[in-house]
């Protein structure tokens, strides 16, 4: 769920008052000249020559009545679906299965009022995964990018309701190509998933977050994990309600 959604409050800035919207990101890999052939309506609506726009919001009027759900925080919601399963992912082999950092379990099981805000910075959105899919991070660094910013703030196209899908979009189809023949992207996953570390000694928890943490001991009542990276990250191409299915062949 959308962190601003979860709390009926739009998301302040992580930076004091300051709010940066970051311009839509490039096609960048062999696939550049046939995009804007499928999607020339897009191409043009979402032109990447725009310029990072940066807004300083002081004393921000914060209503719950001024908040509705949007067509954005449904992407918001699938990044949150994307990291959740990119960090149970646990890929099959003979090696021990590594655990999930006990920082990132409380991060997702948090009931504070932005649980996981936290994750959106490079700090902490790196070394969450296991190792073998290292290469995941800097895609997920790059939607998560996009989220910083609550897009209750912004203007003009920034403001358009699928400026954040269209931008997931371009992200995940230049990953997909730029890895498509990397062996972690078909690597099998087990049938189990990977659980949290059993000592929280370094972390500071309420009353609920020891019991979401306990909880994490017992096996995970998630859906059966899909086989591979490339399964999981190609069908948010298929959640896009515009996607043109045409091959890129």
């Amino acid at each position: 769920m959308a962190r601003a959604v979860r709390s009926s409050l739009p998301v302040l800035p992580i930076v004091e008052d300051v709010v940066i919207f970051w311009s839509m990101p490039k096609i960048e890999t062999e696939i550049s000249r046939l995009y804007p052939k499928l999607h020339p309506d897009r191409v043009l609506k979402f032109a990447t020559n725009e310029a990072n726009k940066i807004l300083v919001i002081s004393d921000p009027d914060l209503t719950v009545g001024d908040h509705r759900h949007e067509l954005r925080h449904d992407a918001e919601s699938v990044f949150w679906l994307l990291l959740w399963w990119g960090i149970h992912a646990c890929p099959r082999g003979n090696e021990a299965p590594s655990t999930i950092p006990a920082f990132v379990w409380t991060l997702m099981t948090t009931t504070s009022s932005d649980p996981w805000g936290g994750l959106l910075t490079k700090e902490n959105c790196k070394n969450i995964l296991d190792t073998q899919y290292d290469a995941l991070h800097g895609l997920l660094l790059s939607l998560a990018g996009e989220l910083q910013t609550d897009r209750y703030w912004a203007t003009g196209i920034h403001a358009d309701p699928e400026f954040i899908h269209e931008a997931f979009q371009r992200h995940i189809l230049n990953f997909l190509v730029n890895h498509k023949d990397s062996p972690f992207m078909d690597l099998s996953t087990r049938d189990r998933h990977r659980i949290a570390q059993q000592t929280l000694s370094s972390v500071r928890l309420t009353g609920s977050q020891k019991e979401s943490h306990t909880m994490s001991r017992r096996e995970p009542r998630l859906l059966p994990p899909p086989s591979s990276v490339s399964t999981y990250y190609a069908n948010f191409l298929c959640i896009y309600p515009h996607t043109n299915h045409q091959s890129w062949n």
